[in-house]
């Protein structure tokens, strides 16, 4: 369910009762489930078969970053089930740079829009939420 046609893992988790583990004697039904992720905050049930809420972390020194528009974006799937890295860089980070706070809110605003309409026509109400940050990386990086 993405433009990148990404590798992921099936996990199917039987329908069941299961204790939760952070509230000993507390129990949750839950109906047969087909997860397509590794990785979730909350699903403690699922942890059980092999979800885990552990992050992948890699450090980059800003210092290495070569960009002469640095940018951060953490967006999640809702995001990334849509676009493209390179389509997502294009409407937020323009060749000319980021430009003040209030071009960065106008796009961002514009993006938000285009991604919740475009997934709303791929997946209509199934489709994912959204959520991104943009941070302007230039002052940190030295540019």
């Amino acid at each position: 369910k993405n433009p990148r046609d990404d590798r992921f893992t099936l996990l199917l988790v039987p329908e069941g009762r299961y204790e939760l583990t952070h509230q000993p004697g507390s129990f949750a039904e839950v109906e047969e489930q087909a997860l397509t992720m590794t990785r979730s905050l909350g699903d403690f049930y699922a942890h059980e078969y092999g979800v885990t809420a552990a992050p992948e972390v890699r450090t980059i020194p800003l210092a290495q970053v070569r960009l002469s528009h640095p940018a951060l974006l953490l967006a999640s799937d809702g995001v990334w089930d849509i676009w493209d890295y390179d389509e997502v860089a294009a409407q937020l980070v323009p060749a000319t740079g980021l430009g003040s706070l209030d071009a960065m809110r106008e796009r961002a605003a514009r993006f938000c829009e285009a991604t919740r309409a475009t997934g709303f026509k791929y997946f209509g109400e199934r489709a994912d939420n959204l959520t991104g940050v943009l941070v302007n990386l230039s002052e940190v990086c030295g540019r």
